[in-house]
């Protein structure tokens, strides 16, 4: 965990599987909003795509973020990569 949390029990059960959690945390601020999803918990040993099961690759792969490497960004700014609308 890179953070503390009341209730981390699914952040730390994703990496305990070998992937990156990311969460977006200006949900809970009313200031100094980050506008990205922030890494939440991280694992020790990264699964890598080739030890899913080979009818999971086709959609992993349609859904990678050009560039983004999850073991060195600790926050993700979707706004790169989608068109996002302002919640009013």
């Amino acid at each position: 965990m890179l953070i503390s949390l009341p209730r981390p029990d699914d952040f730390i059960r994703f990496a305990s599987r070998g992937l990156f959690a990311y969460d977006w945390e200006d949900v809970l601020r009313t200031r100094g909003f980050s506008n990205r999803y922030e890494m939440l918990s991280r694992p020790d040993t990264p699964i890598h795509l080739s030890e899913f099961p080979e009818e999971f690759h086709p959609l992993l792969s349609s859904t990678a973020l050009p560039g983004v490497r999850f073991a060195d960004s600790l926050t993700i700014d979707v706004r790169r990569f989608f068109r996002c609308e302002p919640v009013a």
